[in-house]
């Protein structure tokens, strides 16, 4: 293994300071925890890190919530207005037929459209998002030991 000096360990660094990446950010508070005298477990040093990352999933599942929720309120949109057309034309029933199927294909289709949507979100975070997470923590824990070892 290669050593380096402290005080030559930030010019390892990207100069591009403005960006939001976590491994300078990780590396830069390794650095100052060092500069200070604190030695953390890799752990507890990477551990707002790993929360930044979830946010992503969270956020996500928000979508996957909200799609369903807005299938659900389609659905009792739909079955209202049908009730409503069924109601008013209690004697024409069949004049308002086509009004209530209309009511009704909408309400179905919010819902297949919210569950579909849920699915797909679903998907993407079970496939994509993890996968990519779990490499990200892997990528995450070798450098943040490196640099503490």
């Amino acid at each position: 293994k290669e050593r380096f000096l402290l005080e030559n360990i930030r010019t390892l660094l990207p100069s591009n300071n403005s960006s939001n990446l976590s491994m300078p950010r990780l590396a830069e508070h390794i650095i100052k925890d060092a500069e200070d005298g604190r030695y953390d477990s890799s752990a507890t040093v990477m551990q707002p890190y790993r929360e930044e990352a979830l946010n992503d999933l969270f956020k996500i599942n928000g979508l996957q919530k909200a799609a369903l929720q807005i299938g659900i309120v389609g659905t009792f949109l739909g079955l209202i207005t049908a009730f409503i057309e069924m109601s008013t034309n209690v004697n024409d029933v069949m004049l308002a037929l086509p009004n209530i199927i209309d009511a009704l294909k909408y309400s179905f289709s919010t819902s297949i459209a919210g569950l579909t949507t849920s699915i797909i979100l679903n998907m993407a975070v079970l496939l994509i998002l993890k996968k990519n997470q779990e490499m990200y923590y892997r990528s995450l824990e070798e450098t943040t030991e490196s640099l503490i070892s």
